[in-house]
């Protein structure tokens, strides 16, 4: 399941390098409401479960890092934000949709996905779940 991106801010990544003891990994862009509107939550979930092990890892599929990171500084976005390729996108199963929101645990395997926005609810368990309440 690992794959390699452009970091919005500079250089590449991988997602192994990126990887919390849970992860979410979140496809979004700039231009997509829903993407925008989820946002709130994904900062209370890395404020409550980052200490705990948790990494979010947002995939951006603006047409171009600019965008990306404009997007990225203008929200104060605090995690990693990598910017979409082809590799990425079909690690993920290519879903076709944003937002799409993957739990992930710590041995790389998916647990939860949601098409569309993120089901805090659910997500919340899962993240318990994986990283102890």
């Amino acid at each position: 399941m690992n794959f390699t991106a452009d970091n919005v801010t500079g250089g590449k990544s991988d997602y192994m390098s990126e990887k919390g003891t849970a992860t979410l990994i979140v496809l979004t862009a700039s231009w997509c409401p829903a993407c925008r509107a989820e946002l709130p939550t994904l900062k209370e979930l890395h404020e409550e479960f980052g200490p705990k092990g948790l990494k979010i890892l947002m995939i951006d599929e603006d047409d171009s890092k600019k965008v990306a990171r404009k997007f990225k500084k203008s929200l104060s976005i605090p995690w990693t934000m990598l910017h979409w390729n082809y590799d990425a996108i079909m690690a993920l199963g290519n879903p076709g949709v944003l937002p799409v929101s993957y739990v992930v645990d710590k041995d790389d395997k998916i647990q939860h996905v949601d098409v569309g926005m993120l089901d805090e609810h659910r997500v919340r368990h899962e993240l318990k779940r994986l990283l102890g309440k």
